[in-house]
């Protein structure tokens, strides 16, 4: 494939998952994945977050995959407590091309997040 006139190899997508039980509820954890200031505090590969994580928005992603350089991403799917996508990043190196959080209460005061 060809990008302008330079060669571009494009290989598989990586993905990953992971999910943790917490103790705490869906609107507690809801808050904390939604403050965009206070991502980098638990995230360690981003360094900041600008803009509004709410539906439809354009969050801008510092990582420190790329220091000083911000990926445009797009908040999708959101649906308040329960979970949320992104998508958007880097085109044709490391991106933040699909993020996803999703909660599920588990009793009282605990939930999973995935």
């Amino acid at each position: 494939m060809f990008v302008g006139n330079c060669p571009v190899t494009v290989g598989s997508m990586k993905s990953y998952d992971a999910t943790a039980l917490n103790e705490a509820n869906p609107e507690a954890i809801w808050a904390i994945l939604t403050d965009a200031p206070g991502l980098s505090r638990w995230d360690l590969g981003i360094d900041r977050v600008d803009g509004r994580i709410a539906p439809g928005e354009t969050i801008k992603v510092f990582s420190q995959v790329s220091p000083g350089r911000a990926f445009p991403v797009e908040v999708k799917d959101f649906t308040p407590g329960r979970g949320m996508r992104w998508s958007g990043g880097m085109p044709l190196g490391p991106s933040f091309k699909q993020f996803a959080s999703g909660l599920k209460r588990e009793g009282e005061a605990r939930s999973r997040v995935s």
